[in-house]
């Protein structure tokens, strides 16, 4: 990974390149395609492939109180972007002052200087530069003049929707983590070290691994879900809650996972969660032996789920742990 700052690379970088640009927030189906255009370009004309993205959303210096959580923490998404094959990964850090940058000045001292573009890759409704003043018409016009060509990459569309990271979100909101998994052409996921929890799980027969998840990722709605979840090059199914456990007066969101055939100690290990399909929403219980009946059906029917989906799944990838 190199480093954008305030439009200036802190070390030279191979050269010429085709560059795909972009937040690249859960690097989605759509988000490949336009990647996998810049290899395509790169390739034919023999140009180094690289991937310019942001290490933040522009909303989280800009308007703090409206930052959306991320589909990708930066290092899921680094890792995503290297497992498609790009080896070239410049990131740009946003500051105050990166976004004061005039979208002219950008393009002259970031995109011609530092990167040596001669092409350029980025999606039909890119915007960039200060008050996000730069877009596709803009770099029409100075193609020529900085000595690069321009191809602007139509949406990819799932049922007549444009697939983007919004739509992600708001998927993932619903609880619609099949969906999502077709969206983003792999399952949505949370990693996460495991630590102590209140042991509730055990206490009704199924032990299960608290997972501190990071707190800027989308949470998928509250419910119950079946995953893969991975462990140290390991992988099991998963009944996961993600809820308040309201039965016990819960109130704070907790996510806690039950491994299918899994026996031993978790705590302070890094657990990968796969989200594959969704059980049923979180329900409150009128006591634990009603909900120890529920959960005892919810294992079986994520033993059931998980069978018939996990001929399908990849093998736990390193890369995305």
């Amino acid at each position: 990974m190199h480093l954008l700052q305030g439009g200036r690379l802190a070390e030279g970088i191979p050269s010429p390149t085709a560059v795909a640009i972009g937040m690249f927030d859960g690097v989605h189906c759509g988000h490949q395609a336009l990647i996998r255009r810049a290899m395509a370009i790169a390739s034919d004309r023999g140009l180094v492939p690289l991937v310019l993205t942001l290490d933040r959303h522009p909303d989280e210096v800009l308007r703090p109180d409206r930052a959306r959580p991320y589909l990708t923490t930066l290092p899921e998404k680094l890792a995503l972007i290297r497992a498609l094959g790009i080896s070239l990964v410049v990131v740009a850090r946003v500051t105050p002052a990166f976004l004061s940058i005039q979208a002219r000045d950008f393009v002259m001292r970031s995109l011609r200087g530092e990167l040596d573009a001669r092409a350029v890759i980025v999606g039909r409704n890119f915007r960039f530069g200060q008050g996000r003043q730069g877009d596709i018409a803009l770099l029409t016009a100075m193609q020529k003049e900085c000595g690069f060509t321009l191809e602007a990459v139509d949406p990819i569309t799932a049922d007549g929707e444009p697939i983007s990271s919004t739509l992600i979100r708001r998927v993932l909101a619903a609880g619609e983590v099949a969906h999502a998994r077709r969206l983003l052409g792999r399952p949505y996921q949370m990693a996460g070290e495991v630590v102590s929890g209140e042991k509730i799980g055990r206490s009704l027969g199924f032990p299960t691994a608290n997972i501190a998840y990071p707190p800027q990722k989308v949470l998928p709605a509250l419910g119950v879900y079946v995953c893969q979840a991975c462990v140290e090059g390991a992988c099991y199914g998963a009944a996961v809650n993600v809820g308040r456990r309201p039965t016990f007066d819960g109130t704070r969101i907790t996510v806690e996972a039950h491994l299918l055939g899994f026996e031993g100690d978790l705590y302070g290990k890094q657990l990968n969660l796969r989200f594959l399909d969704r059980l049923r929403t979180e329900e409150q219980f009128p006591t634990p032996e009603a909900l120890r009946a529920q959960i005892a059906a919810d294992v079986a029917q994520a033993h059931e789920l998980y069978a018939s989906l996990a001929a399908s799944l990849e093998t736990c990838a390193q890369s995305q742990t």
